[in-house]
Parts: C-alpha cells; structure tokens; sequence
C-alpha cells in the first residue's frame, strides 16, 4: 500500500526528474573537462541536445547548476557519515570510521579535479570556493560536530563545531601533497593516525 507521506510522482514528475539528472550530469562533465569559468549554460544545454530555454527553466544561473552538481556528487557520503556517526556507540570508533570515511571521499580522483577547478578559478569566481565549502565540507563538519556534541559532555569549554573542525583540517591536510604527487602515506593508515592525535589534542 502507498504511503500516503510520500505520494507516487506523476509521469510529469519524473520525466521532470529525470531531465534534471541529464543536466546535472552532463554539467558536472563539463566542468571537469573545461573548467568552471569556461563552461557556459549554452554550452551544456548544447550538448545535452536541449534549449537554453529549458535550462534555465531548471536552474537560474550557472553558481546555482554548479551547486546541484556538486550536491549531487557528496549526496553518497553525507548519507554515509551521518549513518555512521549515528550507530557508533563510543567516541573513538565513530571518530576512526569518519576519517576512513571522509578521506576517502576527499583523495577521490573527482574530488580532486573539483579541488583544482574551485581553487583555480576562484579569483574570477570567488563563489565556487563559497559553494562547496558548504555543499562539501560543512554537512561533514555539522553531522562531526552532533557526535562530538553526544560523546564529549565534559569539554563544554570547547566547541563542538571547533573540535569537528580540528579534524577535518588533519583529514584536508594531505590534499596539497596529493594534489602534489608526493603524498606517501595511504589514507588506510592515515585514519588511525589522525584519530590518535585528536583525541591527544583534546584529552578524550
């Protein structure tokens, strides 16, 4: 029986659904291919095989597609951090299983062709740097911070938001050398190590 909650959509519904997937993917290629600031909306709804007309009826500028796509592209591990963060019964387990998590999320090949796009086109474009710090980075950052805010009761003088910061900051640390090609350390090895230092930073 249909949960009346969560209605069957129309056919109208998910054609319209669907079409918004083509563009979504087909604008997350060509950023990854061009480059932000030389892909135009032309260009996609081009080679999409559809108007201009009809992109914008989807999306009202360019920041706003380039937002969708990369929402789209984190949608797998928010919901995989906030799964694991809420099961996690003690502090360091949940802490481990995040940075397993988010670095491999962060050392992914996509993610860091999309850190070379926001970080070289963000003097022209200084939204890009704006949006996926909080498409990519915050949700991480806030679903950390409740954890912390559940596990860590006797350090009500540190804020939960610095101390979930502190540890994305370790995690984050090793995208220069690989962005680089000389990080060594496999993020295998790299999750306990972090861990261990937040956890000496902040005495827990």
């Amino acid at each position: 029986m249909q949960d009346p909650t969560f209605p069957t959509p129309t056919r109208r519904e998910l054609r319209r659904q669907e079409r918004r997937h083509i563009i979504v993917q087909t604008a997350r290629r060509a950023f990854l291919e061009k480059g932000y600031a030389a892909t135009s909306m032309s260009s996609i709804a081009e080679a999409m095989g559809g108007s201009k007309s009809t992109l914008w009826s989807y999306f009202r500028s360019k920041e706003d597609l380039f937002t969708a796509v990369v929402e789209t592209e984190t949608a797998g591990i928010r919901t995989e951090i906030t799964d694991v963060l809420a099961t996690s019964r003690d502090l360091g387990t949940g802490l481990l299983r995040f940075c397993q998590i988010y670095l491999r999320a962060i050392e992914s090949p996509e993610a860091l062709t999309a850190i070379r796009i926001a970080a070289g086109e963000s003097l022209l474009s200084p939204e890009l740097g704006m949006i996926f710090y909080k498409q990519a980075q915050l949700p991480a950052e806030e679903a950390l911070a409740h954890f912390l805010g559940r596990h860590t009761h006797a350090l009500r003088d540190v804020a939960v938001e610095k101390m979930a910061r502190t540890l994305t900051s370790l995690c984050t640390s090793r995208q220069l050398p690989l962005l680089l090609g000389y990080c060594e350390v496999p993020a295998v090895e790299a999750a306990p190590e972090f861990t261990d230092h937040f956890l000496r930073i902040y005495r827990v």
